[in-house]
């Protein structure tokens, strides 16, 4: 049973890679981009691989995420153990804005995902869930668990609800996956407040989202629409493509 798990990661995992490639590489040749002619090496797994002072990597591994340690880099010391240089994921396309007027919006954290087998069985996206179920939580929280792949985690699962409906909730919240989440830059395209769950998971841009704690609507306003403008401008697929050719130019 642990070997056919395996075989079946190590299946979906290629299988996941070549779609992302085909994405990546469609994108660029639908531009009309030019890349250099490098070793390109993409990593499927939902952790890094080139661990750092090690030689197990003998090319630049691109990957989606790693942890990252923003005390010790803030110290002068290495914010990753891992030297893997961050891609950024192409087959999660967004490419949209989504306002809904603000005063009509509901006045609850919101949240609808998945979970899945690589998941720890106590990972936040279960335990908001079961706090979701309280009658205190349902006061302030709308959220559920649309699809479990769990074998450890015993949940009712409800229907999913479109990215473009999220907009009806105010403050939109965004839990780790097996990694960090891909649907953060979905939600930061959106003119809701996004409450972000604290982890050492990074994609490649999430250092340049600033942090902090809004209380007034008018900041929770300002807050989104920034996101929103962030998500505009450096999240795209033309731009996350640039990135990757600046990627490939440095390393």
């Amino acid at each position: 049973m642990e070997y056919r798990r395996h075989f079946v990661a190590i299946v979906l995992i290629r299988n996941n890679v070549k779609f992302i490639a085909e994405q990546f590489h469609g994108f660029v040749e639908s531009r009309g981009l030019k890349f250099p002619d490098v070793v390109y090496v993409m990593n499927g797994y939902d952790k890094p691989l080139c661990e750092r002072g090690v030689t197990n990597c003998s090319a630049p591994l691109f990957t989606f995420d790693k942890r990252w340690n923003a005390s010790a880099y803030a110290a002068g010391l290495p914010g990753s153990a891992h030297d893997d240089v961050l891609h950024p994921v192409m087959n999660h396309p967004f490419e949209e804005l989504i306002d809904y007027p603000w005063e009509k919006k509901i006045e609850k954290g919101f949240m609808r995902v998945g979970v899945y087998a690589a998941m720890p069985f106590n990972c936040s996206r279960v335990l908001i869930n079961k706090v979701g179920q309280t009658k205190a939580g349902r006061e302030v929280l709308d959220v559920g668990i649309y699809q479990n792949r769990h074998w450890k985690v015993k949940v009712k699962t409800v229907p999913p609800v479109p990215m473009e409906l999220h907009a009806r909730w105010k403050w939109l919240l965004n839990t780790d996956g097996q990694s960090a989440s891909w649907r953060l830059a979905k939600l930061l395209a959106i003119n809701s407040a996004v409450i972000k769950h604290r982890s050492d998971a990074i994609e490649y841009y999430y250092r340049h989202v600033l942090k902090g704690l809004h209380g007034r609507d008018s900041e929770l306003q300002a807050m989104a629409a920034r996101n929103q403008a962030f998500a505009y401008r450096y999240l795209s697929q033309f731009s996350r493509t640039l990135y990757a050719k600046v990627n490939c130019l440095d390393f």
